[in-house]
């Protein structure tokens, strides 16, 4: 292999192996490769050595003429590729030996596209394949009834069928499937298409009903872990399938159907069903976690909120090792004495702030509503001393209205809970922040994203240009930003950079007046950019959601049709 005459040494040759290696830690694969490996033969040997360098890659989508002299090298070393782009620039049968994809987008990733991965000789090799929807930009409200005149719904329904009978068949080597967007109601599919997957021990689903879990997992009976979210099962709901399912690890978030109707079903929530369903792994779970944070339960379900029966339930399983839990009960303010009185005999510890309840070491990433430490309640108040790893998976923390931002909260955060990353400030009003943020010394350096709502955008600025060095992402919701002629009705996209006195525009509609065409917009409500720079909008009034390429003023239309009756919503 020629190697590029670079000439005199640089400081990179008197580095020894292993502090070379320590900043390859620090950075990814294709940064490795496209940096390092036509750097010198020296760099290009240590690589080669150790093939691990290449044994994860993210999808190449730039500089393809280089990759085109480095992939006959590399490419039969990659065993797990991450796709970030909608674009396959490079075909999969270049990587013999991959076993592992996940797709990451901020967007649906392109059907055709899709269709190319699903059929490929490499898939049937895979060990793991993941869909991530990391935001969904549009919510629909399915007509399951009108099936033949909803053309989303049907088009929906063709392509998770084709996903789902790839996985859930026998001529397949999956052990890990992650499907995030919703599925749709199993009574939806023809079920005589799905065959049995004996190799498959990973799952991870958002399906539509609690029920339709029992319905798949029987497809698949050598499964140890499932991570479902669904919506709750209701009372009028129907039974669950019995299974013979030996499942170790069980983790349940569970969403409250706001389309519920309580007039016609008044009960509503069927802790009943909810526990006949964790009952049928009682006799194999290790891990049983539960949250119940969107549940919308209310004071008069006893389950859980009854420790005795919660007690009971876990009691049943006798190999259970972990318990995580995390609730809120609606139509309170906070968790009473009362309420927490009943799990002091439990052989797991819980804390409350608010309206919610949790198992300490709290296991969840989000962390609603927290005001400070000394507001949390527990039934072994020594945990919340003792423990330094306690909010340790806390990765997002929504501040309550009352929080003030001065050392000793900032002091806590950065030490307790060193994973965190993004901190949200809710509702506020003007009378409740003024005195919410206090010049500290402490920086939050792992924090990068703040989202803001309802309050004056110059009352926190200072602070976030202090206390958070790394602020990468910045979400105003509701806010009353400084005067300017581009706004919501203006109908164009602008950035602010925190430390900037003027507002860039991002996407220029020079007209400022609504529009259909490709380059003018008609009310944007939200927009987000991908690692690329490149540019999502959605139109209240177009329904529709445009692509614009970074630095490009003309966009593609992604998803939905102009001026047609679609609802695209964001979320």
């Amino acid at each position: 292999m020629a190697l590029i005459n670079i000439g005199p040494k640089t400081w990179f040759d008197y580095f020894p192996n292993e502090i070379i290696f320590h900043i390859f830690e620090y950075l990814s694969t294709n940064d490795i490769i496209y940096t390092f490996f036509y750097f010198n033969r020296r760099l290009n040997n240590l690589l080669l050595k150790n093939q691990g360098y290449f044994a994860h890659m993210k999808l190449i989508t730039t500089s393809l003429n280089m990759w085109k002299h480095i992939r006959p090298i590399v490419a039969s070393y990659v065993q797990s590729m991450h796709i970030t782009t909608i674009d396959l620039p490079i075909p999969l049968r270049f990587f013999p030996n991959l076993k592992s994809i996940i797709i990451s987008l901020p967007y649906d990733f392109p059907d055709e596209q899709l269709y190319i991965i699903l059929n490929s000789d490499q898939f049937k090799n895979l060990h793991t394949f993941k869909i991530k929807q990391i935001e969904t930009f549009h919510d629909r409200v399915l007509d399951y009834r009108n099936l033949g005149n909803d053309s989303y719904l049907l088009n929906e329904i063709i392509l998770q069928t084709n996903i789902l009978t790839t996985i859930f068949n026998n001529r397949n080597s999956l052990k890990t499937f992650e499907y995030s967007p919703i599925i749709l109601p199993f009574r939806m599919f023809n079920k005589n298409r799905f065959q049995t997957n004996y190799s498959l021990h990973s799952l991870t689903l958002a399906i539509t009903y609690f029920d339709d879990i029992f319905f798949w997992i029987k497809y698949t009976p050598n499964l140890k872990y499932l991570n479902v979210q669904s919506r709750v099962p209701y009372d009028h709901e129907n039974s669950l399938n019995k299974i013979d399912a030996k499942l170790e690890y069980l983790y349940l978030k569970l969403n409250y159907d706001h389309g519920h109707n309580e007039e016609i079903w008044p009960t509503g929530i069927d802790f009943i069903q909810l526990k006949n369903g964790i009952i049928q792994f009682s006799s194999s779970l290790i891990c049983l976690s539960l949250n119940l944070v969107d549940s919308n339960i209310r004071p008069r379900h006893e389950f859980p909120f009854k420790g005795d029966k919660l007690k009971a339930l876990l009691s049943s399983m006798t190999k259970l090792k972990r318990f995580h839990f995390y609730a809120q009960l609606n139509g309170c303010d906070y968790i009473s004495e009362d309420i927490l009185s009943r799990f002091k005999d439990h052989h797991w510890s819980f804390g409350t702030h608010e309206n919610y309840i949790y198992t300490l070491p709290f296991h969840f990433d989000y962390l609603h509503c927290f005001k400070h430490l000394n507001d949390i309640k527990s039934n072994n108040q020594k945990i919340l001393k003792t423990n330094p790893r306690i909010w340790h998976h806390v990765k997002t923390i929504a501040l309550s209205y009352e929080s003030i931002c001065d050392e000793s909260l900032m002091q806590y955060l950065k030490i307790m809970m060193p994973n965190l990353t993004t901190i949200k400030f809710d509702a506020f009003e003007f009378n409740d922040i003024k005195n919410l943020f206090v010049r500290s010394n402490i920086q939050l350096t792992n924090v990068t994203t703040v989202r803001i709502k309802g309050f004056l955008m110059e009352i926190g600025k200072d602070w976030l240009i202090n206390a958070l060095p790394n602020l990468k992402h910045l979400i105003l919701c509701n806010i009353e930003l400084p005067s300017i002629e581009t706004k919501f009705e203006a109908h164009n996209i602008v950035r602010w950079v925190l430390k900037a006195s003027s507002w860039i525009l991002v996407v220029d509609n020079i007209t400022r007046s609504p529009g259909n065409s490709s380059t003018t917009f008609n009310y944007p409500t939200d927009v987000t950019l991908d690692p690329m720079g490149n540019v999502y909008i959605t139109h209240a009034s177009n329904n529709r959601i445009q692509f614009f390429m970074s630095g490009q003023s003309e966009g593609t239309i992604i998803v939905g049709i102009t001026n047609t009756s679609q609802f695209i919503r964001s979320r």
